[in-house]
């Protein structure tokens, strides 16, 4: 077997010659002393099993009469094809020639790498091991017959998370080895000059500067892809250079960077950020044993350094240290750990009472087949104003009252809102259509007042991928909240949002709540955050003397970080059997089956919600509980780097971990159409039934159809484009008040702002750019420049005040743009403007070049940003876009699907009709008489007539 190679793993190689690979080549053992030299490594394919192809040899299912040297074109070729498969069944070169391999020398073999492994496994140093997961004995005797007990979807979910994480490194390797003003200019990474170094009393230990950039003089950063709550690493930079580069005391190669301090931005606005480290100080975590984390540098102040120690410093038996002065400069990088992985990793590792995880698994594989329940009062939530005794419902009696509301959910969204005989429901809100306002917030609201009608107390996790997403939903609840609190309702409320390590300004502290207010805003990693939490918990969950309320707010690893604190009110230490006398965690509480927490638990934006996080924040469901879920899977898909489509494994095939939790479910369902690549047959669970059937499913998918922010011709064009695969015909509004004329001296611009046409589109013949455009920033400026814009807020359409946004989905190009847009309009990709409206909205697709549009075409045609973009307008929609976009044709079927709904639109505005001429066109000088690129421009209008 060693004399065949089996186990080698490098190839020789003379440096400048090509490296020839062949069936004669060989491999050849590792020179691991000459640490590689003249050997390339590579990553074999056997490390703990044998080739199929010796085991087929040895029962002689691979033979030599497999291949007829004679049918191939080349017969040298197939004669060496027919000595190859000799070698999988003798020692020798030939038939006959040395001894045959036999099942038994293939035992033999297993068995000793059976011994390996254990051998291996036993040499790994104790403190290695996770201490908290006490190994047990496998009884010898039943081992053929053993089974374990881990659902199918846990073990997936933890391969989705290992591919996702291998493919995000190699990303990662590759970001780290550009240069630093490549990086911030892409928006990868932020600059920051250090202004307040950590305090010695700060256990969130909080660093703040100010953001600079290469050759700016200003710098207001308004949160790309590094915002609020992302987890980055800092490195220390040389800004005396030009350019600035890393610090090369710290940084030798671009790998280094992984082992920087890993901080989290807790704030990041107005060219000020401030991060934090609470695990700074900590012994325990993150370490590289840990899944998905890695070692790390600390950093410490120049107080507790010292006024002589280097800015980077190697410590033996330590880890090494970054000293913060005020004044030096750091880089902040994504970083190469992937925290909540790791956490919903150990979540899945402690799945037993995971119900969520139980349900979905058992209803994918067949062991479920409903999912009836009886959670509360349905009566108490809608449909029954005014009762022969006892309160009336909550939506006639409480919620449309509400100061903050002006309308009576319709009756789509009363279906969701009074589903109470079902463990798990979704709602599906296409653009506009009152998701959050008039279905998940009375929802919410609604089953904790059926519990305290009936004496009963509530508690509920509200969770959503984004820290942005989250406010969305905390600040409806909240108003509504506000305005039904009274001597009958929610008197004993509590409303809790929660973060790792900060909380608003605005804020009381907590020595000076009331307990009688109805909000808290808790940083759990501050000890007296910590506290907060903990005393809220036993006065209002834990306490069975009165009835109450309890509701708390955050992403998924928020609830779990919240829960960390509470646990100690859930285990007594001495039950623990480890050395060490920290408090009880959330893992010990999951090992001992103590998570059911929490009656309700909400997921909203969950078409951007992956399996695992759903996993992580059902982990504190109770078996009695309802899990509700709000989402489009029409707009924003979960960001992965893995090729799924291409994935061939064979579990992953048969469990679909990489689906959003939406599309999940959608999947279990039977609808999940779109998606053909799915080898998988669908359980097809509600198969047949309609959208008005969903009260008959198993898994009820209320759709709304209503939209209170698009006009109706806009509604129309958007169910053409997308919502009538759904079944669902979007109704828009029939009053809405088009924009006001803009005041201009420009053409261009008074034929694109029409207040006449809901949607114009300027196409132009500029193919030299790639992530910046000239012509559409020229063009975003004047248009904006046209209006009255004012915070969203403060629209005021009678006296021509509107909001206006841009979207575009280059980073780099909202950098050209800084300084010069007003203050009030948001300049951002679309997944910063998913949730939010404007009056105007300006799309800009920046690329012209043909190759790059074409290497971009499913980022930069995909028909989720476009419906989430096109969305976002209320009373005027303008399309910025070069002929290439338009003109791209991706080469496989699938993707050109994909982009079906930009071809519809070029045909939509008459671009492809001889007969129909542009409303405006011309040199692209007449937008800007400084551009100097040879362009041409046309203007379309939408044709929305027949609607």
């Amino acid at each position: 077997m060693f004399d065949e190679h089996l186990f080698e793993n490098v190839v020789s190689y003379n440096q400048g010659n090509r490296v020839s690979f062949d069936l004669d080549s060989g491999l050849e053992l590792t020179e691991v002393g000459e640490n590689y030299e003249d050997q390339f490594p590579f990553a074999h394919r056997h490390t703990d099993d044998i080739p199929l192809e010796y085991i087929w040899g040895a029962f002689d299912e691979l033979t030599p009469d497999w291949i007829e040297p004679e049918s191939f074109d080349d017969t040298e070729k197939g004669q060496e094809l027919q000595e190859l498969i000799h070698r999988f069944r003798w020692t020798g070169d030939g038939e006959g020639e040395g001894r045959r391999f036999e099942p038994r020398h293939l035992r033999a073999l297993a068995e000793k790498m059976a011994e390996a492994v254990e051998h291996i496994e036993a040499s790994i140093v104790e403190w290695h091991k996770s201490s908290t997961v006490p190994k047990q004995a496998l009884p010898l005797d039943q081992l053929l017959e053993l089974e374990f007990d881990e659902p199918e979807l846990a073990l997936t979910s933890r391969e989705y998370m290992d591919l996702e994480h291998g493919a995000r490194d190699r990303q990662l390797r590759r970001d780290w080895r550009q240069s630093i003003p490549y990086r911030v200019s892409e928006g990868n990474s932020v600059l920051f000059r250090c202004t307040s170094t950590p305090e010695p009393d700060d256990e969130t230990n909080e660093i703040e500067g100010e953001l600079w950039e290469p050759g700016a003089d200003d710098v207001t950063h308004t949160e790309s892809s590094i915002s609020e709550g992302d987890w980055v690493v800092m490195t220390p930079v040389s800004d005396d250079q030009h350019p600035p580069i890393e610090d090369e005391e710290a940084v030798g190669k671009a790998s280094d960077i992984a082992r920087m301090p890993l901080v989290h931005v807790v704030e990041i606005e107005d060219g000020q950020i401030t991060v934090a480290a609470p695990w700074n100080d900590w012994d325990r975590w993150p370490r590289s044993y840990h899944d998905y984390l890695h070692n790390h540098h600390r950093y410490v102040s120049r107080a507790e350094a010292g006024p002589d120690a280097p800015r980077f410093q190697e410590i033996d038996g330590d880890a090494n240290q970054i000293v913060i002065d005020e004044g030096a400069s750091f880089i902040l990088d994504e970083a190469h750990d992937d925290v909540v992985s790791y956490h919903c990793s150990r979540a899945l590792g402690r799945s037993d009472n995971n119900h969520v995880l139980h349900w979905l698994n058992d209803l994918l594989t067949g062991d479920r087949e409903e999912m009836n329940t009886e959670f509360c009062n349905q009566n108490l939530i809608e449909g029954n104003p005014e009762p022969d005794n006892g309160p009336g419902s909550f939506i006639e009696t409480q919620f449309v009252e509400a100061e903050s509301i002006d309308n009576t959910p319709n009756e789509p969204q009363q279906r969701f809102i009074r589903e109470v005989d079902n463990h798990l429901v979704v709602v599906q809100g296409p653009p506009g259509t009152g998701k959050t306002s008039y279905t998940t917030t009375p929802a919410v609201l609604g089953r904790a007042y059926a519990f305290e009608q009936k004496d009963r107390s509530f508690s509920s996790a509200v969770s959503a991928l984004s820290h942005d997403a989250v406010d969305e939903v905390f600040s409806n609840v909240r108003a509504v909240a506000e305005d039904c609190r009274d001597e009958d309702c929610f008197q004993q409320m509590k409303l809790v949002r929660v973060r790792p390590s900060d909380i608003p300004d605005d804020a009381q502290p907590y020595d000076e709540r009331a307990d009688d207010q109805l909000v808290e805003h808790i940083a759990y990693h501050h000890d007296d955050g910590a506290q907060r939490l903990r005393d809220l918990y036993d006065e209002f969950v834990l306490n069975e003397q009165s009835t109450t309320q309890f509701i708390i707010f955050g992403p998924p690893t928020s609830i779990r970080g919240a829960v960390d604190k509470i646990a100690p009110l859930h285990i007594d230490i001495d039950e623990l059997e480890r050395d060490g006398d920290w408090d009880p965690t959330v893992w010990e509480l999951l090992e001992l089956e103590r998570g059911d927490l929490f009656d309700l638990a909400v997921v909203d934006e969950a078409s951007m919600m992956s399996l695992p996080q759903l996993f992580l924040v059902g982990a504190f469901l109770r078996d009695s509980g309802q899990l509700l879920l709000a989402g489009d899977h029409r707009q924003m898909q979960p960001i992965r780097a893995h090729g799924w489509e291409e994935e061939t494994r064979e579990t992953i095939e048969e469990t679909v971990p990489f689906l959003s939790a939406l599309d999940f479910i959608r999947f279990l369902k039977g609808d999940i159409e779109e998606m053909d690549f799915i080898e998988r047959e669908s359980p097809s669970l509600d198969e047949g039934l309609g959208t008005d059937e969903q009260e008959q499913a198993v898994l009820p998918i209320y759709p709304l159809d209503q939209s209170f922010r698009l006009p109706e011709p806009v509604a129309a064009l958007l169910t053409d484009l997308f919502y009538d695969q759904d079944g669902i015909e979007l109704g828009g509004l029939d009053d809405r008040d088009p924009i006001p004329e803009g005041d201009c001296d420009s053409a261009v611009v008074e034929e694109l702002t029409d207040p006449d046409q809901w949607i114009s589109v300027l196409i132009h013949s500029g193919d030299r750019d790639e992530r910046t455009s000239e012509i559409e920033s020229s063009l975003a400026e004047e248009v904006v420049n046209a209006f009255d814009v004012v915070e969203p807020d403060d629209e005021d359409i009678e006296n021509d005040q509107i909001s206006a946004g841009v979207v575009i989905p280059f980073t780099a190009q909202r950098d050209l743009l800084q300084g010069e847009l007003d203050d009030a309009v948001q300049a951002q990709t679309v997944e910063k403007f998913q949730g939010g409206e404007r009056d105007l909205i300006l799309m800009s697709m920046v690329a012209s070049e043909p190759g790059y549009v074409n290497l971009l075409s499913e980022f930069l045609l995909s028909p989720y940003r476009f419906n989430v973009a096109a969305s976002r307008m209320k009373r005027k929609l303008i399309i910025v876009a070069s002929e290439s976009i338009f003109q791209t044709s991706h080469p496989d079927a699938d993707r050109y699907e994909d982009q079906l709904a930009w071809k519809q639109l070029y045909q939509r505005i008459g671009a492809l009709d001889e007969d129909v001429e542009p409303a405006l066109e011309g040199p692209v000088q007449d937008i800007n008489p400084d551009l100097e690129e040879d362009a041409r421009f046309e203007i379309y209008h939408a044709d929305l007539n027949e609607y």
